[in-house]
Formats: structure tokens, sequence, C-alpha cells
């Protein structure tokens, strides 16, 4: 069965309560609000009739700090992986941030994602969850990048360590810190800014251009000192502990004895003479089963009425046990320690190990069916096919706790992706109705992702030209290429991993308005994607598929090249055929068909404006000769700047005024809009650039209750009345909803 565990964060709600200091709401830099007393208020004093009424603006009130938690995965850290899953879960829940964003330190000094830049506005606060004693806090080049980062975090940023050993292992840890009193000279300073004053006068004073940043207990006194601390306005002294992050460690430094050259006695009276009361009683208790982390857990919640993880911790790294193959937090006792731990347990203790063996199965009782399991256990069965050892039983639970831990789970969908693939990326959602393509979140850096999956190659030589272009493209960082972030071959099955583009794909958009987008939008969509071919060919890699359902519209009007097909053409003839496809693609939105023959007919191309038909008659004939340096010059002629200038000079846009009732100002004038439609229209001027789907559009057009008897159908006459009065190109349709264009970038 899967036994849940009782938690390691005893009071979460303490913890919470704890950063009320931390609690407030300050102005967003963007975004406003109708400000509605201010409003009244001007109404009232101008008179104006209610055609003139203008809402007062105020800037949006959220709340004040974003915080970034990062937690070391170090190889000591597993057995505190459930500590950081629940101050995430309580951090995050406790409503005091603006966003709470999780970060995975590695232990070769690097971080996840773009938690290592963490941004100097006043408005970001940093909490390390860490041990302080992996292999990135001493000397080496791990160590160095990790020290760097944590002083650019320190200069820019409110930084304190989460430390779940307890206060009397500091001193043995990479950053031991030391007692005293600390103030900041305004609130959520950077920790380089922080004036500390320890109680010990003797200490010797830190490095000329040390950092001291605090160090904390996860328990509510140290969070609530330092919340004190933050939002302090300058000028007070709070009680902590602080660091000085200088350098690492030096490689050789032995802080601590060779535990494993001690025998059975002399580990157990060193354990004696160092631990608290609580450890060594929680040792003496573990002896009577097995000391797994998670029975660790359940066996302090039986015996201690206040279980902290630093008394955890204290039996952990005790030097009593030695780790076994297994989960995370796998421990058996070293050879002869069991024995003396029992003879120092009481007598009366040794005898009632069945109410111990109750106490800690009421433990798994009270959270059977309520909360997930966290570990594997087993329970006598007639049918069982496993063996068990009966001198490691931990705990007695009732038959009702057996049935629920033992109901058979539902079996998760199988992953579309590789074994390999799917250990990393969580498929979210179909892109494709192939199911080629997916939405996936990637679990080490907490992003969306797409992710698409290729037929196999024929051969190892194609799998390396495919791996090879992967790599060439995943180095390339221009704004008009999607970012690849990794690619390969995984049990014959090709993948790539982009970057998630929220916009409208350039087929979508043309196909909606009979290929006819306005003049500016063509014109900028043909100059995006010849810097990107551009900068695609200057990188050695070609694109190998380009069409219109490969380039994403962004709501800034940014066109993005995507879908790439690594290793089916380079060199020079994958460069003519890149650029070939280009002009078909242009042909296509300046005529309306790509079957135009050299020379083109500037007239056939009566999309664009009479001023740019020559220029762009010219560069499809020389994108559409044989010879590639011809073809370059063409692509070129595509990307000149003047172009767009002169085709936003010939084009009268529609605009958009949403002061007083809403308004479309047309080159022919202003159509009167019926109230369902301006109702559609505003709802698709909100996300404009995005598609907004249909059951968004239900949520947004009517009230619970107030809807229609079919309001897929009364969303589509509304939005067909919609892109009548506003003319061609105005209006995308998608099977999934509507999107108003965006404009040209």
């Amino acid at each position: 069965l899967l036994a849940p565990a009782p938690p390691m964060l005893r009071h979460p709600l303490a913890l919470q309560r704890s950063l009320r200091p931390l609690k407030r709401r300050a102005d967003a830099p963007v975004g406003r609000e109708v400000d509605e007393s201010a409003t009244a208020d001007r109404i009232a004093r101008l008179g104006a009739d209610p055609e003139w009424w203008l809402p007062v603006l105020r800037p949006v009130r959220e709340r004040w700090l974003r915080l970034n938690l990062v937690h070391d995965a170090g190889p000591t850290m597993p057995v505190w992986q459930p500590l950081v899953r629940e101050l995430h879960a309580a951090l995050a829940q406790s409503g005091v941030f603006r966003t709470v964003t999780l970060h995975r330190a590695e232990a070769d000094g690097t971080v996840r994602g773009d938690g290592a830049e963490a941004p100097a506005d006043g408005r970001t606060v940093t909490l390390l969850i860490s041990d302080c004693m992996g292999p990135q806090w001493r000397e080496g080049p791990s160590g160095t990048r990790w020290f760097a980062t944590l002083r650019r975090w320190a200069r820019r940023t409110p930084l304190a360590v989460l430390q779940p050993l307890p206060e009397q292992l500091w001193r043995d840890t990479a950053l031991p810190p030391v007692p005293g009193r600390l103030s900041a000279p305004h609130r959520a300073a950077p920790s380089a800014a922080l004036a500390f004053t320890p109680y010990d006068t003797t200490v010797p004073r830190a490095p000329r251009g040390a950092v001291h940043v605090p160090v904390l207990e996860p328990g509510p006194e140290w969070l609530a000192n330092w919340a004190s601390l933050v939002a302090s306005p300058g000028g007070t002294d709070h009680p902590g502990a602080a660091a000085v992050l200088h350098r690492p460690l030096p490689a050789d430094a032995e802080d601590r004895a060779d535990l494993s050259r001690l025998s059975a006695r002399e580990l157990v009276l060193r354990f004696r003479s160092h631990a608290s009361p609580q450890a060594f009683r929680l040792a003496g208790h573990l002896a009577l089963g097995r000391p797994d982390l998670p029975v660790m857990r359940l066996v302090q919640a039986a015996v201690e009425p206040d279980p902290l993880p630093s008394h955890l911790a204290e039996v952990i790294l005790s030097g009593l046990l030695s780790t076994v193959p297994g989960p995370p937090g796998s421990y058996a006792f070293r050879p002869g320690v069991r024995e003396l731990l029992l003879r120092g347990l009481p007598r009366t203790a040794r005898d009632r190990t069945h109410e111990l063996l109750l106490r800690t199965g009421g433990l798994i009782d009270e959270r059977a069916g309520r909360s997930p399991g966290e570990f594997s256990a087993l329970i006598p069965a007639r049918d069982g096919t496993e063996r068990a050892d009966g001198d490691e039983t931990f705990a007695a639970i009732s038959q009702e706790s057996a049935r629920q831990l033992a109901a058979p789970a539902r079996p998760p969908a199988a992953s579309p992706f590789p074994p390999v693939l799917a250990a990393r990326y969580r498929p979210v959602r179909r892109l494709s109705p192939a199911g080629r393509m997916w939405l996936a979140e990637d679990t080490e850096t907490n992003r969306t992702v797409t992710v698409r999956l290729h037929d196999p190659l024929p051969g190892p030589a194609a799998r390396r030209a495919f791996t090879r272009q992967v790599r060439h493209l995943t180095r390339i960082d221009h704004p008009h290429v999607v970012t690849v972030l990794d690619g390969g071959v995984e049990e014959d099955v090709p993948y790539v991993v982009m970057e998630y583009l929220d916009g409208i794909a350039l087929n979508a958009l043309a196909r909606s308005n009979g290929r006819r987008l306005p003049a500016p939008l063509t014109v900028s969509v043909g100059a995006q994607l010849a810097r990107a071919l551009g900068a695609l060919h200057a990188a050695g890699v070609t694109h190998g598929g380009l069409e219109a359902s490969r380039v994403v519209l962004l709501p800034d009007g940014t066109a993005r090249l995507s879908l790439f097909e690594p290793g089916r053409t380079s060199g020079p003839a994958g460069r003519s055929e890149d650029l070939r496809a280009l002009c078909d693609l242009m042909l296509t939105l300046a005529s309306g068909t790509s079957r135009l023959t050299v020379p083109v007919e500037s007239r056939r191309l009566d999309r664009l404006p009479e001023t740019l038909r020559i220029d762009y008659a010219h560069a499809f004939d020389q994108l559409m000769f044989p010879s590639l340096e011809t073809q370059t010059r063409g692509r070129d002629l595509l990307a000149h700047p003047d172009l767009l200038v002169r085709a936003r000079e010939a084009y009268e846009p529609r605009r958009y005024r949403a002061l007083g009732p809403l308004r479309v100002h047309l080159p022919e004038g202003t159509p009167a809009l019926p109230p369902d439609v301006r109702a559609l229209l505003a709802t698709l001027l909100l996300k404009h650039g995005r598609t907004v789907t249909h059951e968004e559009l239900r949520w947004g057009l009517w009230d619970p209750g107030d809807e229609p008897r079919d309001p897929r159908a009364e969303v589509t006459r509304a939005a067909g009345e919609l892109a009548d009065l506003l003319g061609p190109g105005a209006l995308t349709t998608s099977a999934h909803g509507y999107a108003l264009p965006p404009p040209a970038a």
C-alpha cells in the first residue's frame, strides 16, 4: 500500500501569519483601473452630459513583493524534499506574495530557468532552502559559479537562507552564522546594504567587500523577525543570525570528524554527548523498527509533542545511519548501533512497543483517504507475493485504513513521449490532431513549452544530421525565430522542444480573410521572415518546410518562424529551397495565388498598394531565379525598411475607441454596432492578437443563467455581423474561437 507521512512543517498557519509585515500593496508598474469615487466627484463638479463623462484612472494596486524560492538540489538535500514542498505550498497559499516561483539550484552551481537573474526592482525577495553542505559550497568551478550567483542575488534583492539543520550544527556547514542584530536602510533593501552587529564583540570583522546574509530556521519566530527587517523603513535593529558571504570553503577543509572510522560504541557516545534530548529519544525509538525517513517522521510525531525537522536532522547526520539502495531517505543502522540504542531506551518504552505501533498507526489512520500517499509499505495478505521482515514492523493500522490505502489507483495515462523525455516534460494538451505536437510543462524549470515529435529517421546518418542541426538551432537567438530549448533522438523518436508561442498562426489569419491581410501586415510579415531566414542561413542551418502554418504572429505583431525540419535539407540547396518557399508564401499574400511565373506582372499583385507592386514584382523575380546569390538579393529586397513606411502611408487603419461607448472608425465612416456585436468586439479587444475561445466568449458575453439556448450559434451570428462591419482582414476565425489580428510590427 501507499502510506501517508505526517507533515514536516508543523505549524504552516503560524508561519503564514509571521509574514504579515510583508502583506502590503503597491502601485503596479503597468495597468490602470477606474477610480469610482474620483470619477463620480468629477462628474458632479463638471455637470457635463453623459456623452462627455470621462473616467478618472489610477494605477492598479497589487501585492508588494514577489518571492523567488530556491531549493538546493545537492546530494545531501533529498531528505528535505518534503519540507521544500510544504514550504512552497505554505508560502504560495499565504496571500503575502504577488507570485511564488520555485527554482532548483543544481550541485554544479547552476540555477534552472531564469532564477539566476533576479531583478533589482525593490519588489523581489529570495529565499534559499539549503543545508549548505553540497559540493557547490566548496572551492572549484561549481563553487565559483554558485557564490557569484549568491553575490548577485545579495546585491539585487533581500536574500536569506532557510537552514533545515538544527542551530547547533550550523557551525559545521559552509555558511556558519553568528547571532546579532540586523538593520536595513530602507524597505526591501538588498542584503548587501544590511548592517550587522554581532552580540559577541570578539567575532572577527568580515573581510572587505563581504556581504552578511540572514540565516533562518524554518519557524514562525525566525521568519517574523526577517519579515520585519524586510518591511522596515530603516533605523530599527532586528534580532537574527547572519553569515558572511565571502568565498567558498577550501576543497580540502575537514570541518567534521570522519565518522566512518568510529566504532558503534564511539558513535553512540558521541551522539549522546552532542544531541538534544529529543533527538536521542527519537533515535532510541527508531531502533525498535526501521529508520527510513517516512518512518522517522511517523515515529517522531508519535513520541514527541512538538516534533521539529531539526531533531530529525540530528539523527540523520549523527553517523549512526548508513544509506541503503532505495528511494531518497532509505537508511539502515550501522552494525552494532541498534543494540546499543535499545540498551539506552527506558525499559518501560521497550516493553510498550505495541503501544508505539498503535500510536504510529493512528497517525496513518488519521490521514488515510485524506492525504496523498508518500511511501510504499507492506501489510500481511494471504495471497501476497512479497516477504517482509517481522522485526521491521513500524505501525499497526485499522482494516479500514488498509482498505483505503490499498485501493487500486487509477493507472495514469500513458505519456506520448519516450521515457527519457517523459521524465522531464509533462504533456498538458495536444496541439495537433495527429498527436505529434504537444503543449507541455518542463518540470525542471516550471516553463510551458511546445514538444514536437518527428517521424522516425531512416538511418544513423539522418539521426546525426538531425541532432547536429538541433544543436545549431539551440544557439540561435533572434527576435523572429522561435527559441529552440532542447532536441535529439530518444528511442528512435526525433523530437524538438521549443518555447510556447501564444499567438495566431499565419495560415489561420490568411484563411479567415480569403488570404487578404492589411497591406502593412503583409509587408511586415515578409520583412520579418526575410530577416529570420537570413539569421538561420548565417548560422549554417535551414528551415526545411517554410509555410504559413509555421509562422506565428504574436499580439504585438512580431512574426516568429517555427516548426523546423532539422536534417531534411542543408547547404546551398536547402537555403535555395527556403527562399523559394518564402517567395510562394509572399506571392499568396500579395496576389492570392503562388502560381505566377517570371516575370511577375505587377498588376497581379492587387493586394498591395500600387506604390509597392513594382518593388515586390522585382523581388519575386529574383527569388524565383535558380541562382542562390540572386535569390539572396530578392530576400534582402523584402527586408528593406522603406517598404513598410510606404505601406503604412497608403493604408488607412481602422481605429477602436473605448472611452465612452465602444466605437469603430473606418475609412468609410463609423458604423453603428448592435449591442451584442459591441459586446463581442469588447471581449476580443481584451485579448487583441490572441484567440478568444468559444468558452471564454460564452462567459464574457452572458451571466450564468442568462445564456441563450444555443450560445455557440449566437456567437457565430454576431461574429459574422462583426466581420461584415469591419471588412476583410479584420476578424480571424479558427476551430477554437475568434481573434482580432495584431498590428504590423
